[in-house]
């Protein structure tokens, strides 16, 4: 696949795209990285190439890197890695607090955090920190609503599927029914992420976001244990693995 395709593919969630990402790209990266996180102690170079993955995940649905840039993929999933290593060596990781009163809005498709009590021109790491540990609370929510939520969301956001299809998978009446239960989900996600979900209109990006983030990790997950031969490894040349049952 070519990197105009691999991006499409991200823009889709195509596990075939990934996987071509994770498994032909990452020796090399690895080489040219991992010495750079000695000493760091427990976060080793596989978590730092699942966490640059997830942001390459974010910088193409925010638009900020698209099939237009003519970019060198591998290169710019290398310069993630590179950045990463560096502030892990250089300090602890982020440490997620609760408390903060926050909101996210968007402009040209972009993440902004805005923060209660804030100074709007605080400083970029601290406002990609406020906005992890905003991520950080909404995926806690996610992991506390009910399962035919998180699996109805799964199949809506990140599969893709029309409502006829969820229906007919989580064994629903009907259409109007998925779509009745799936409103229902999204009440219930709002009124436990009421401090940051004040605006009902980022609603839905917000749950996109964190139901995306969490099955690319799962997905991420299952490529590691095929990396380490804990499962054998699914032929997906020519066809899309099955989407989650």
């Amino acid at each position: 696949m070519t990197d105009i395709q691999l991006i499409q593919g991200i823009r889709e969630n195509s596990e075939k795209a990934w996987r071509e990402i994770y498994f032909n790209m990452k020796s090399a990266i690895r080489s040219r990285v991992e010495p750079i996180l000695s000493g760091v102690g427990d976060f080793t170079f596989d978590d730092l190439f699942d966490e640059a993955l997830i942001t390459l995940h974010s910088d193409v649905k925010s638009g900020k890197l698209n099939d237009s840039n003519c970019v060198n993929l591998s290169g710019y999933i290398y310069t993630i890695c590179y950045r990463l290593a560096l502030k892990k060596a250089r300090r602890p990781g982020i440490t997620i607090v609760g408390g903060t009163t926050v909101s996210m809005t968007g402009e040209d498709g972009e993440p902004v955090l805005i923060v209660t009590g804030v100074e709007q021109d605080q400083d970029p790491d601290e406002q990609y920190e406020q906005y992890m540990r905003a991520l950080a609370f909404l995926e806690e929510v996610l992991s506390k609503i009910p399962l035919n939520c998180k699996q109805i969301f799964r199949r809506f956001y990140w599969d893709n599927l029309p409502m006829d299809e969820i229906a007919s998978s989580m064994g629903l009446k009907n259409a109007n029914t998925a779509k009745t239960t799936k409103n229902r989900c999204m009440d219930k996600f709002k009124t436990m992420a009421k401090d940051i979900l004040s605006n009902d209109s980022l609603s839905e990006d917000a749950v996109r976001t964190v139901v995306e983030r969490e099955a690319l990790r799962d997905m991420l997950a299952r490529f590691r244990k095929e990396e380490s031969g804990d499962i054998a490894v699914a032929a997906c040349d020519n066809t899309e693995s099955e989407k989650d049952s």
